[in-house]
């Protein structure tokens, strides 16, 4: 094969080459013109929560009882204050006798 023959042959794969990155760009040119990049983005991250709800959902309705001892954990861990003041068997005095408790004798002079 000559020089000729196979400079002519690598600029034809060259050609069809280019003309294969020219078709892409003009494809993704088009697709960016239909939709900016940003409202792409929201449709994958909203497919991606939908899908991620699909998964919880799954796995919630398999363990029920877990997620039932899990929600009751956490409703007494949130009223745990009004909780523990009702188990609390210590009397606290009046709120005017615990004031005199805190006042200081008079000084002499």
């Amino acid at each position: 094969m000559t020089d000729r023959m196979r400079l002519a042959e690598d600029r034809a794969m060259r050609d069809a080459a280019r003309a294969l990155v020219d078709a892409d760009l003009a494809r993704i040119k088009a697709g960016l013109a239909e939709r900016s990049v940003p409202a792409r983005a929201m449709d994958r991250a909203a497919e991606g929560a939908v899908d991620v709800l699909e998964q919880v959902t799954e796995a919630a309705s398999r363990n029920k009882g877990l997620l039932a001892a899990l929600t009751g954990a956490a409703a007494i861990w949130l009223a745990r204050h009004p909780l523990l003041a009702l188990l609390d068997d210590t009397d606290t005095p009046p709120s005017d006798t615990q004031d005199d408790a805190h006042e200081q004798p008079p000084q002499k002079r």
